[in-house]
């Protein structure tokens, strides 16, 4: 078969120390089945607000996935009306590209972003094709949170076009797939329709965590011998913001506890700002799939820190599972749950520091307990995070809507 998948958020694996995310561990897999695997992307990097050192044109990674990059127009801040102007401009760089090329038997196009997901499905429309919308988080309606309740009704109101783009790709879906039961149920809601058999939960997951001996941080582990260690690897954003963690480390200087800040992202320079001269804080900066390997290797415990309450479960999770560690997660919702049903970590009020400054000290004062949430961590993510299993079924569940739609 030959498959398209639009995703524009996503870091790309053209690029050394890349670790691969949903879209690139799902093509992986696809590819590895014989089929021919189409990818569209954006051009500019989301997560550093960089255009990609790559020209605009096809690229074709190590596995064979094709990766079309679209040239946008690139923004500053996750929600401005820059990120809107150049969605829209990647989708109808997507809507030029493909009316060159065959059509293909299936398309999963992703939301965000629900401009390149309208063009993709009026395409899989006008064409016969069967496509899958993977929602991984509420656009439109996010853009209404940050607003006051008074000012909401014209927001909707000027996002009306948005919101029937986002109608018109959940209802006209054979399937409908997302990485959390919650945000399914939303976008079903969405939709107009009843849940369907095709309608399921993959989530997010990793590959297991590759062990190995230490190179580039050694040094850090030999300066930090003796205590333990708080992690955070993410962008630094508006949602995970780990400049908490830098305040309570500045609190915390006269216990045995050291805290690696791990990512960077549009407040990486307020962050640092709080952390400089403290001696118990390391910001790596980006990091590569390697680095992120050690990094973990050196770490007790790691935190998923959302400065505002929010139902997610962050590929960070994911992650940190998988290196059988201990989380401090802020989230609600199905990773919370999780947390609370294994004792793999402890769940605090989103935006509460003295909260998770309580969690950290707890943990850092019982290494049994830590113990027995690292096992429970592992153990996890054996069962029901391991992205090799994951993408085994999300390949699995694409085959059979293209068998079984009846669409073409």
């Amino acid at each position: 078969m030959n498959i398209w998948i639009l995703q524009i958020i996503e870091t790309l694996p053209l690029q050394e120390g890349v670790r691969k995310m949903r879209t690139a561990l799902l093509a992986d897999e696809l590819v590895r089945r014989g089929h021919k695997v189409d990818w569209f992307a954006s051009a500019f990097h989301h997560q550093d607000k960089k255009f990609l050192d790559l020209a605009p044109g096809t690229h074709v990674t190590e596995k064979g996935v094709r990766i079309h990059l679209l040239k946008g127009l690139g923004y500053k801040k996750n929600l401005s009306l820059m990120r809107i102007l150049d969605h829209r401009k990647v989708a109808r760089e997507f809507s030029k590209v493909s009316r060159d090329m065959s059509p293909p038997d299936l398309i999963v196009v992703s939301s965000p972003d629900h401009h390149l997901a309208y063009a993709g499905a009026r395409y899989a429309v006008a064409h016969g094709v069967p496509y899958i919308v993977d929602v991984r988080d509420q656009w439109p309606e996010i853009f209404l949170e940050h607003l006051p309740r008074v000012l909401k009704p014209l927001a909707r109101l000027a996002l009306a076009q948005d919101f029937y783009r986002f109608r018109y790709v959940t209802k006209n879906a054979v399937g409908i797939t997302s990485m959390m039961g919650e945000l399914l149920k939303w976008a079903v809601g969405y939709s107009g329709r009843k849940t369907s058999f095709r309608d399921q939960v993959f989530y997010l997951g990793c590959p297991p965590h590759a062990s190995s001996p230490l190179q580039k941080w050694q040094h850090l582990k030999d300066q930090i011998t003796g205590k333990k260690v708080v992690t955070f690897i993410g962008t630094f954003g508006s949602y995970y913001h780990p400049k908490v963690l830098a305040e309570i480390a500045r609190e915390l200087t006269d216990q045995p506890l050291h805290f690696i800040l791990g990512g960077h992202g549009v407040y990486y320079d307020e962050v640092a700002g709080v952390a400089n001269g403290l001696k118990n804080v390391t910001l790596t900066g980006w990091l590569k799939d390697s680095d992120m390997n050690e990094i973990l290797e050196i770490s007790d415990l790691c935190v998923i820190c959302a400065n505002r309450p929010v139902q997610a479960f962050p590929n960070k999770a994911f992650v940190y599972f998988s290196a059988g560690l201990p989380v401090i997660n802020s989230c609600s919702g199905e990773l919370a749950d999780l947390i609370a049903e294994s004792g793999a970590g402890i769940n605090y009020p989103a935006g509460d520091r003295e909260a998770l400054k309580s969690a950290i000290l707890s943990l850092m004062r019982d290494s049994e307990k830590m113990n027995k949430m690292s096992e429970a961590a592992a153990q996890i993510f054996r069962d029901r995070l391991d992205a090799d299993k994951i993408y085994v079924d999300f390949a699995n569940y694409l085959e059979s809507v293209v068998g079984s739609s009846g669409v073409r």
